[in-house]
């Protein structure tokens, strides 16, 4: 860059410089104004949706501890239609799944794991295929549990999915198959953490080793 050699010379150069290019520099402007204005809409507009997605969520959960089915059944259609993407949408879609599971309304509950299969991230995706699993197994359908836990690839899960992995194979009159699967489940749970899981767990592994004898 040139160095100008006192400030009169450098305020000529840069009024120059203004009187051909003012237009473009006004518009550049003109342009930050309206991206940091329309930034600052984006963030309050944001969280605005997410409170949206709290309230609705804390309505139907509160809504199905009451008992007020109807109106938590309404809220869920609602935030289904307009985030399905939502944590919050997943969260509610869980709660209502076990609702309909308590009234055992298994239809209706795999129609909601399935719609959460489709649309949920891929945490959720996985925590539903191991509801959905679950809910087979419940209907006496071993075979389709283990086809749906074949979709199930997220390693957090591994107990409880090992765990229906070998109620299912058990079931099946799969001894070895049951037993690998417990074992799989038993050694990816904190005993100190998950103590009572890990006591179902052992409990159902030497079950099977009963079984075998």
């Amino acid at each position: 860059m040139k160095v100008y050699e006192n400030d009169l010379e450098q305020e000529k150069v840069i009024k120059k410089w203004w009187q051909k290019n003012k237009k473009q520099a006004l518009t550049l402007l003109t342009l930050a104004i309206l991206i940091i204005s329309a930034h600052g809409l984006i963030k309050s507009h944001n969280k605005q949706k997410a409170a949206t997605q709290v309230g609705m969520y804390y309505n139907i959960m509160n809504n199905i501890k009451q008992k007020n089915t109807k109106p938590a059944l309404a809220d869920y259609q609602q935030i289904k239609e307009s985030y399905s993407s939502s944590i919050y949408t997943s969260l509610s879609g869980f709660n209502i799944v076990k609702y309909y599971v308590d009234i055992q309304d298994y239809d209706r509950a795999i129609d909601e794991l399935q719609w959460l299969v489709k649309n949920a991230n891929n945490e959720f995706k996985s925590l539903a295929n191991i509801r959905l699993a679950r809910i087979y197994l419940q209907l006496n359908n071993p075979e389709k549990s283990l086809q749906i836990l074949d979709n199930v690839k997220n390693d957090f899960f591994i107990a409880e999915h090992s765990m229906i992995k070998g109620d299912s194979y058990k079931k099946l009159a799969k001894p070895q198959q049951a037993l690998t699967a417990y074992k799989l489940s038993l050694d990816s749970i904190d005993k100190k953490q998950q103590y009572e899981m890990w006591q179902l767990v052992n409990y159902k592994l030497n079950s099977v080793n009963i079984v075998e004898k």
